[in-house]
């Protein structure tokens, strides 16, 4: 089966909808398409496109011309998704579930943190089967402030990459984020590492935050 739908929105403003407590006075518009094939969740494949986003606030503006994520079958069990924006670069390639994509990460920590990452419901550790390379790149824009509600500013970009195997219990995750604001505190963090052997899992970073003049 095929969805294709196309939406556009004006005016919307999510605090009088009583959808956000601190956006007071903010308005979106935009152009929503999305075009799907697929019967579940897992195996779905298309394209969702946000254009021309406009966010109006009452002291500021803010436009990005487009939002697109894409997602491909590369193989048998292959797949690759894409997302690509002024403010967002994502790439995942492999062979992973959707919907267990955060639970990764979370499967390969339990292995020396058991007691934190259990499924609350069963009290077992979360079973996951993923195995993807990732590339995460986040540069300098209004767009989490102003349409996240993410008080968050990079300078001039961070970017994120690695791989992740719940088939070998392996990962290793580099990172390079020079400059952060976070709400009213400033950080210089520089280069991450984190990678994992049988016996230990080791996280190398450094981070500094800058106090006010």
């Amino acid at each position: 089966p095929a969805f294709d739908m196309t939406a556009r929105i004006d005016h919307f403003r999510p605090h009088d909808l009583q959808l956000t407590e601190n956006r007071e006075g903010y308005e979106y518009a935009s152009v929503i398409k999305a075009h799907f094939q697929g019967n579940t969740f897992r195996n779905f494949t298309g394209v969702l496109s946000i254009d021309s986003l406009k966010a109006t606030l009452p002291h500021d503006t803010f436009f990005m011309p487009q939002l697109a994520i894409v997602a491909q079958s590369t193989g048998e069990k292959q797949k690759l998704i894409t997302v690509e924006s002024d403010a967002v670069q994502v790439k995942i390639e492999g062979e992973y579930a959707y919907e267990t994509l955060s639970a990764s990460f979370e499967q390969i920590l339990a292995q020396y943190l058991p007691s934190l990452f259990n499924n609350r419901k069963s009290g077992h550790a979360l079973e996951v089967d993923n195995e993807f390379f990732f590339n995460i790149k986040l540069t300098d824009s209004n767009f989490y402030p102003y349409v996240l509600g993410v008080p968050l500013k990079i300078y001039p970009s961070a970017t994120l990459r690695g791989f992740i195997s719940n088939k070998q219990g392996r990962m290793e995750i580099v990172g390079d984020v020079p400059h952060l604001n976070y709400d009213d505190a400033v950080f210089e963090i520089g280069n991450i590492r984190c990678y994992n052997s049988p016996e230990y899992i080791m996280a190398n970073f450094s981070i500094a935050k800058q106090m006010a003049d």
